[in-house]
């Protein structure tokens, strides 16, 4: 994947799935908007760290880019690798 087609979004689970640094929404939305308006992305895979002991940002990350791009094809790790610790 190249680098201009990648997206780092403030967040930080701890490998129990606690949180360390909330999911930055807005990030969210501003980097989905880019990748979608200036790269015309026709899908979009989502990958936190420590997503398989807790799924919550990649589930609202989820969300966040549907209410946007409701066609856009997404793709979440913990729906590919459902893993509960």
């Amino acid at each position: 994947m190249p680098r201009r087609l990648r997206e780092e979004i403030p967040e930080r689970l701890r490998h129990d799935g606690s949180a360390m640094e909330p999911l930055d929404e807005k990030a969210v939305q501003e980097a989905v908007t880019r990748l979608v308006e200036s790269e015309n992305i026709e899908a979009l895979a989502i990958c936190y760290l420590h997503a398989y002991a807790n799924d919550a940002h990649e589930v609202r990350t989820h969300e966040i880019v549907r209410e946007l791009y409701p066609n856009l094809y997404v793709s979440t790790s913990a729906d590919n690798f459902p893993v509960h610790a």
